[in-house]
């Protein structure tokens, strides 16, 4: 029994090792791929770094973006800066806000609230400069003059603060606004505003005025 043991030991160790052997044969393509994830994951992070970066600028500045356009909108608002700023208003003061607007303008909803807001200061501005030198005999000038010269002052508000609600992300007051812009519409039209801004539009609005009027003393 001895001899038997002597001679079984040697054996046992070559299994032990060929067993060894083979399981490190086998477990080696495992392990030579995990190493393999590992650098590409490594050498990945590496080549994404840059446009991660990029990105990463890109939002900051899109950010930065945002809070100056809303800080531009809010001038024009409300306040009696406003009402002087809008006076200075001119063709190269649009182009600059333009400029800040055009990376929110691929939204439809903030496209149509800037435009509404950018009609309104520019008709604000046209209407205050209207003459008072014009026969007016009924006050019909003097009343629409002064009806469209408010609706134009109240939607250049409200969109404007629309407008920096969208810009701050505060959904409540930017859903607010937008109801409030079809309802001041609705409500001067209800008032019998008739729209004008200049010299000439408020000319057609007299011609129609005129021809309606003959219209009605026509004989039934």
């Amino acid at each position: 029994m001895p001899d038997n043991a002597a001679l079984l030991i040697p054996e046992g160790v070559v299994f032990i090792v060929l067993v060894v052997v083979s399981v490190r044969l086998l477990t080696a393509p495992y392990f030579i791929w995990k190493d393999d994830q590992k650098k590409i994951a490594e050498l990945q992070a590496k080549l994404d770094a840059p446009e991660r970066a990029r990105r990463e600028r890109f939002l900051d500045a899109q950010e930065k973006m945002r809070m100056k356009l809303a800080q531009e909108i809010a001038r024009y608002t409300d306040g009696t800066q406003a009402a002087f700023i809008i006076q200075h208003y001119t063709e190269s003061v649009r182009d600059r806000l333009e400029s800040l607007a055009c990376l929110f303008k691929h939204d439809a909803a903030f496209d149509s609230a800037w435009e509404r807001f950018v009609d309104a200061i520019e008709k604000s501005k046209s209407v205050s400069q209207i003459s008072f030198d014009r026969e007016d005999p009924d006050g019909f000038v003097e009343i629409q003059r002064g009806k469209n010269f408010e609706y134009y002052h109240k939607m250049r508000s409200v969109t404007g603060r629309a407008l920096v609600a969208f810009l701050t992300y505060d959904d409540p007051d930017w859903l607010a606004c937008k109801n409030n812009m079809n309802e001041l519409h609705d409500r001067y039209e209800a008032a019998g505003r008739v729209p004008f801004h200049d010299e000439t539009s408020l000319d057609e609005a007299l011609a129609r005025r005129l021809q309606l009027g003959l219209e009605q003393e026509k004989p039934q």
